[in-house]
């Protein structure tokens, strides 16, 4: 660990390190202005979050309510978000229900190799393939197959192995 991390977990929550990870909360060394430390939350007491061996993450936000798992050898650039849930629901009809809520989890996979850039958001139910790269400020609202560079709001395929 490079300074300290935020880590809340509910009773139950765990989150589970593989050899080698880093999580990196200092701006020292950064190529780029980290705007907080690394944060783990395990918002529900079921919550999980899992990170493979040698990924490294920068400054950025990881929140399960039920589960959220790094594979090996990724890349997460800083300022990032990663998150299972909204937080809230919608509550269209009722919007003063919404701080009732806590809206409803899709676990996350984001496999081995991937490289997330800066300032991403990654949301829930999405699944990043193997090796894909997902460019610095995008979101990332559906799956990403393996083998591809992602980009946008909404991240979109833009190159993959086969088409150079």
């Amino acid at each position: 660990m490079r300074g300290y991390p935020l880590i809340d977990l509910r009773d139950g929550a765990t989150v589970t390190l593989g050899d080698n990870v880093l999580l990196n909360s200092r701006n020292r060394g950064y190529f780029l202005n980290l705007f907080g430390p690394v944060k783990l939350v395990g918002a529900s007491p079921t919550a999980r979050i899992e990170i493979g061996s040698n990924s490294r993450i920068h400054g950025s936000c990881i929140r399960a309510q039920e589960s959220v798992i790094v594979g090996r050898d990724c890349l997460i650039g800083g300022n990032t978000q990663i998150m299972d849930d909204s937080g809230h629901e919608l509550c269209l009809e009722e919007p003063e229900q919404r701080l009732e809520t806590t809206g409803i989890a899709k676990p996350v996979v984001i496999e081995d190799g991937v490289w997330i850039g800066a300032h991403c958001i990654i949301l829930p139910g999405v699944r990043i393939g193997h090796g894909s790269v997902i460019a610095a400020g995008s979101v990332v609202v559906k799956n990403i197959p393996a083998g591809c560079l992602a980009a946008g709001n909404p991240a979109k395929v833009i190159r993959t192995k086969t088409n150079g």
